[in-house]
C-alpha cells in the first residue's frame, strides 16, 4: 500500500480551489492589517488557523495507520487459493470473511446484506478473487485495500458497440475474446446471415466486425462462440437513429460535378439544400431540395443562423465580399458548420486565411489509393497535393494510414472541416454509393451545427444490463420537477447538488429484452436486458477493471503491517474554524 502519512479526497479539483484559498487568505490578512493594531499577532494567527480549517474541510484528509486489529480479508469467487494461503502466512491476525459462491472455506463468515458491507468500511485491508458486485463495491467510501484479483475470465472480456448510428452507415462491433482452445466466433444479424472469425491460437485476441445499418429501430444481432464441446450466443442490442434533418447552404463560383453530386448525395437522404451559383460579379443563379428556405442574395449573419452547415470550395471562399467572410466568421463562431471543399493550394484572401487555420504540409502526390467498408477494391482518388499535419486540436475524419485527408475543429460554438480529396464524383456515377458514403457521411454528420437538446436521457452504467440488477441512468432536462417512470411506476429522481438540470436514478430491470424509461415530457430511451446467463465473462472482466482501477497498490512483505487510512474526522476542522472566527468577532471588543 501507499507510504504516503496523508492521504486527501477533495471536495473539488485541488489545481483551482487551493489559489483560491491562497487569494482569499492573503486578502483576510491585508484586510485585518490596516486595521488597529491591538492583538495583531493573534489575529493574523486566528486567520490563519481559520483558512487552514476551511482548506482541511474541502480536502477531507486521512491518515494512514498500520493497527493490526481489526482488519479483514474478503474471499470473493474464485480467488487465487495460494496468494490468500501466503498472505495469512504472513498475517495471521486478518480477519477473514467471504461474499458471493466463494466456498472454499466454509467456516468464514459471510456477506449477505448491504449493512453487513458497510459495517466493514474501513476495516477492508485485502479483496481477493472477482471481487465485489458494482453497486456492493460503491456502497464502501473508504477503497484504501489492496486487491488479488481472480485470473482472466475465458470467452469474451472486453465488447465495444457502435453509438450515434444512422441508416446506411457503416459501423463495427469491436472486442476482445480469452479463449483456451480453437473457437469460431459469429455474428448473425436480425436476418440470419453469419460473418465469421476463426481463431486457432490461445489467449487473448482481439476481433472486428463491420456491418451496414439499413433501417432506423432498435435492433437485435446475435454473437456466437463455438468451441468442439460448448457454443454460447449473446445478445447485441443496436440502437439506430433517424437522421435529423439538416439545412444546408452550398456556394459555388461556377455549377461543378462536385457539388452537383453531393446535393444529390444529401438531398437523397431528407435534407434541406440551397445552392447559390456565381455566374457573373453580381449575377447568381439558384436552386432549392427539400426546403421553403428564403432565396439568398447576400450572406449575412441572420442568413446564416437558418443553417445547420455551409459547403464551399476554397476558391468560392476567397472571392466573397468582406461583409460575407465576416459573416461567416461571426456565424462560425455561434455554431454554424463550415465545410471547405480544397479545390486550390494556398489562400490570399486574409478572411479565407483565418477560417482556414489549418497546417498544411506539400505532398508530390496528387492521387490516393483508399479501400472501404463493404467495398471488394481500393480506389483511386485524386486530391490536393498536401496533407492535414497531425495537431491537438484538429480532429482526423478520413485518414488513410498516416495521411489525414479530411478533418475538423472547432471554433468556439462551431466548425470548420476541410476535405483534400477532389473529383469524388466519379465514384457516384460508377455506381460505387458506398465508397462515396464513407468519405462523406461522417464528415458531413460530424461539421454540422450541434443540436441543443433541452432533454436527454443516458446510461451510465457499462454494457450489459442484467435482470434486476440496479443500473443509473442520467437525465438532463429543464423541467423544474421531471417524473421518471419506469414499467408505468415512477423512478425516483435526484438532482446534483453542484449541477443545474442534471439528474440521476437507478432502477432495477424487471425482464429481459427491450425496456425503456419515459420522462413526463414524452422523451423515451430505449435500453436492452440481457438474461443472467449472457456476458458473465464480460461482467467479471468488468468487475476486475473497477477493483484494479479503484483500490490501491498492494504490498504484503513481512516487514509490513497491513494499512490502512482513517478520515480526520470533520467536526475537529468545524470546531477549530468556529473558534477562530469568534476570537476574530471578539478581538476589537477587548
Amino acid at each position: 500500500m501507499t507510504d504516503e502519512f496523508l492521504n486527501f479526497n477533495p471536495l473539488f479539483n485541488i489545481s483551482w480551489l487551493l489559489p483560491i484559498l491562497l487569494l482569499v487568505t492573503v486578502l483576510l490578512i491585508v484586510l485585518e492589517w490596516i486595521k488597529a493594531k491591538r492583538f495583531i499577532i493573534y489575529r493574523l494567527l486566528a486567520i490563519s488557523i481559520a483558512m487552514i480549517s476551511l482548506a482541511m474541510l474541502l480536502f477531507r484528509p486521512s491518515y494512514l495507520t498500520k493497527d493490526k486489529s481489526d482488519q479483514y480479508l474478503v474471499l470473493t469467487p474464485n480467488y487465487p487459493t495460494h496468494v490468500v494461503d501466503s498472505l495469512l502466512q504472513l498475517h495471521p491476525e486478518l480477519m477473514v470473511a467471504s461474499y458471493g459462491d466463494s466456498s472454499k472455506r466454509q467456516s468464514t463468515p459471510q456477506i449477505q446484506t448491504r449493512q453487513q458491507l458497510k459495517d466493514l468500511d474501513g476495516k477492508i485491508a485485502f479483496i481477493a478473487g472477482e471481487g465485489l458486485s458494482k453497486s456492493y463495491f460503491n456502497l464502501l467510501q473508504h477503497k484504501t485495500f489492496g486487491f488479488l484479483p481472480a485470473t482472466k475470465p475465458i470467452g469474451i472480456i472486453e465488447i465495444t458497440l457502435p453509438i450515434n448510428t444512422f441508416p446506411g452507415q457503416w459501423s463495427s462491433i469491436k472486442g476482445r475474446i480469452n479463449i483456451q482452445e480453437p473457437t469460431t466466433l459469429q455474428l448473425i444479424d436480425p436476418a440470419g446471415k453469419i460473418d465469421s472469425i476463426n481463431f486457432n491460437q490461445t489467449g487473448e485476441q482481439d476481433f472486428t466486425f463491420l456491418l451496414l445499418l439499413k433501417q432506423a429501430g432498435n435492433v437485435l444481432y446475435t454473437l456466437q462462440t463455438i468451441t468442439s464441446s460448448t457454443e454460447e450466443k449473446f445478445s447485441i442490442p443496436l440502437k439506430v437513429s433517424e437522421r435529423e434533418k439538416l439545412e444546408i447552404l452550398m456556394l459555388q463560383l461556377a455549377p461543378s460535378f462536385e457539388i452537383r453530386q453531393l446535393k444529390n448525395f444529401l438531398a437523397a437522404q431528407g435534407h434541406g439544400i440551397q445552392i447559390r451559383s456565381q455566374l457573373s460579379k453580381s449575377n447568381f443563379s439558384y436552386e432549392k431540395v427539400n426546403t421553403d428556405k428564403k432565396q439568398i442574395s447576400t450572406i449575412t449573419n441572420d442568413v446564416l443562423k437558418d443553417y445547420d452547415l455551409l459547403i464551399l470550395e476554397n476558391a468560392t471562399l476567397e472571392q466573397l465580399s468582406r461583409i460575407e467572410s465576416e459573416a461567416i466568421t461571426k456565424a462560425t463562431n455561434a455554431g454554424l458548420g463550415v465545410l471547405l471543399l480544397m479545390n486550390q493550394q494556398d489562400n490570399k484572401n486574409k478572411y479565407a486565411k483565418s477560417l482556414m487555420d489549418f497546417s498544411m504540409m506539400k505532398d508530390d502526390r496528387d492521387t490516393v489509393h483508399l479501400w472501404f467498408y463493404g467495398t471488394t477494391k481500393k480506389q483511386i482518388i485524386k486530391k490536393l497535393k498536401q496533407t492535414i499535419e497531425p495537431k491537438q486540436h484538429i480532429i482526423p475524419v478520413l485518414v488513410n494510414a498516416n495521411e489525414i485527408l479530411s478533418a475538423y475543429r472547432y471554433q468556439r460554438f462551431g466548425k470548420v472541416a476541410i476535405q483534400l480529396l477532389n473529383e469524388t464524383y466519379q465514384l457516384r456515377l460508377a455506381g460505387d454509393s458506398t465508397a462515396y458514403a464513407n468519405i462523406w457521411s461522417d464528415l458531413i454528420t460530424l461539421t454540422s451545427r450541434q443540436k441543443i437538446n433541452n432533454t436527454d436521457i443516458t446510461l451510465t452504467d457499462e454494457f450489459p444490463y442484467n435482470l434486476k440488477e440496479s443500473i443509473q441512468f442520467s437525465v438532463i432536462t429543464n423541467e423544474e420537477k421531471p417524473i421518471l417512470y419506469y414499467e408505468g411506476k415512477i423512478a425516483p429522481l435526484m438532482e446534483d447538488v453542484l449541477i443545474d438540470n442534471l439528474w440521476s436514478a437507478i432502477i432495477h430491470p424487471q425482464k429481459t429484452g427491450w425496456n425503456s424509461v419515459q420522462l413526463n415530457d414524452s422523451t423515451q430511451y430505449d435500453f436492452y436486458v440481457s438474461s443472467k446467463e449472457e456476458w458473465s465473462a464480460l461482467k467479471q472482466q468488468q468487475q476486475l477493471n473497477l477493483h484494479q482501477a479503484e483500490t490501491v497498490g498492494l504490498n504484503y512483505s513481512n516487514h509490513e503491517k497491513v494499512s490502512r487510512y482513517n478520515d480526520i474526522p470533520s467536526y475537529l476542522f468545524y470546531l477549530t474554524f468556529l473558534l477562530s472566527m469568534t476570537f476574530l468577532w471578539l478581538a476589537p471588543k477587548l
